[in-house]
């Protein structure tokens, strides 16, 4: 009996999300196309311009998470003395080769390599939220950060409403949150995040209070949520249970990313 009501309530959330009902996870012209060279240039191009906001010329950055490279790339384009991206594995799909210096370029798997600099801009964007040891990157960013240096992060919670990074497949707003596993695999979306970040704001603020570094400044992005997630019992009741709540958890979905700029205490 519980098996085939399992099923019918599975049956009512596929009903619901195949619906134009269903609000989107995000605009679809805003999806970074992953065969366009062009399109991961302006990405990173906007990157910058949003989450750094600084003239880097002459500067020594760090993209700490780098995937790919662009970011690095065009720091390095911006007029950086050095610009260095650093991931713990290498990319096939790269600006350039790992490994292969460019002028003030460098793509870099050996965190030797990183830690022979210290950095003016440490970039770390939708970093923390993937990695299974956020302390440790906040620790090795410290180390490299100049005195007088700042790290930019972007944090992408996994409360927010496109925060499983399934809208390339399943371009629903929190399906990541309402779907479970069994009904996330029936639709071929695979959610990687390693950390579950449901309440952001704290989470953060426990994460760079025990890293040392101090929070200079902090840009809280909202986003609307839909009067459809609420106003649906078994959506409602779905969301919840996963944020563990007796209130409908509006003001942590409604999160979207928070962007800080962090430094070595005075």
């Amino acid at each position: 009996m519980k098996k085939t009501l399992e099923n019918a309530e599975s049956q009512r959330i596929f009903e619901l999300l195949d619906s134009q009902d269903w609000p989107l996870a995000t605009d679809p012209t805003q999806i970074c196309d992953e065969n366009s060279a062009e399109d991961k240039i302006e990405r990173a191009q906007g990157i910058i311009e949003v989450c750094v906001n600084k003239n880097l010329k002459d500067l020594v950055v760090l993209d700490y998470g780098c995937g790919e490279g662009y970011v690095a790339y065009e720091a390095a384009q911006q007029g950086a003395a050095m610009a260095i991206g650093y991931d713990m594995e290498s990319n096939s799909n790269s600006v350039v080769p790992f490994e292969e210096r460019r002028d003030t370029l460098l793509l870099t798997t050996d965190i030797g390599r990183v830690k022979v600099n210290s950095y003016d801009v440490i970039i770390l964007y939708d970093v923390l939220d993937h990695s299974d040891s956020p302390m440790e990157i906040l620790n090795n960013c410290k180390d490299m950060l100049r005195e007088d240096g700042e790290i930019y992060v972007r944090t992408h919670p996994f409360s927010a409403r496109h925060g499983g990074h399934i809208y390339k497949v399943l371009n629903k707003a929190f399906a990541h949150l309402v779907l479970n596993d069994q009904e996330l695999n029936d639709r071929e979306a695979v959610v990687s995040d390693k950390q579950e970040v449901l309440y952001p704001i704290k989470t953060y603020n426990q994460f760079f209070a025990s890293s040392g570094l101090v929070v200079k400044e902090k840009n809280v992005i909202k986003e609307t949520v839909e009067p459809f997630f609420k106003n649906r019992p078994l959506i409602r009741n779905r969301l919840m249970t996963k944020f563990n709540n007796k209130e409908f958890p509006e003001f942590q979905m409604s999160v979207s990313f928070i962007d800080y700029v962090l430094g070595k205490p005075e």
